[in-house]
């Protein structure tokens, strides 16, 4: 269920408001507070799991950092919450979202999949500091990939990259994510 509160507030009163909620999810798009999907399916936060662990152990820990918290994409009308995020290290300690996202995954929900397959791609794509956007199915093996090329461009489109026998590749990051450890045990 995504529901728009009808008052436009500041990214400042924004992130004062979500520091107040005792229970939700909420994200802001021009100007207005949208309540996300709470909770989410076992598959769901297992396939985040997941991909938050394959980051975890192959990024150079030095210079990047995986995060499945609820850890915000600050960018120019919007604030995304994200199911994984991945940053460079050395951000503000007491910072609620970053703006420099390295890459991101979300996990479609029923709820979410217009939003992460329609106005996510082009918010996440326009971001400098973007390798790659991930959109997974929670249903089996199966996401919508965006990688930087080495001209420093996106496709227009996803590549759809289906099967357990396939990899996501970013290779400026370092990262080969085996669908197969992702979705182990998750849909045929």
């Amino acid at each position: 269920m995504n529901v728009a509160t009808p008052l436009k507030v500041t990214k400042a009163e924004f992130y004062e408001f979500v520091q107040q909620q005792a229970e939700g999810r909420f994200e802001w798009e021009r100007g207005r507070i949208v309540k996300d999907m709470t909770g989410g399916t076992f598959d769901h936060i297992r396939i985040a799991q997941r991909f938050w662990s394959a980051l975890d152990r192959q990024l150079d820990a030095d210079m990047w950092i995986a995060m499945i918290v609820d850890r915000g994409v600050d960018m120019p009308e919007t604030i995304r919450y994200p199911d994984v995020v991945v940053e460079p290290t050395g951000a503000d300690g007491k910072s609620l979202a970053t703006t420099v996202p390295a890459l991101v995954v979300e996990v479609l929900s029923k709820s979410s999949k217009q939003r992460d397959l329609g106005a996510k791609p082009v918010e996440y794509t326009s971001l400098d500091s973007l390798h790659a956007y991930i959109v997974a199915s929670q249903d089996g093996p199966e996401c919508w990939v965006w990688v930087r090329g080495a001209d420093r461009r996106f496709p227009a489109d996803a590549s759809r990259i289906a099967g357990r026998d396939q990899v996501i590749a970013v290779p400026s990051l370092g990262v080969s994510l085996e669908l197969a450890e992702i979705y182990r045990g998750i849909g045929s």
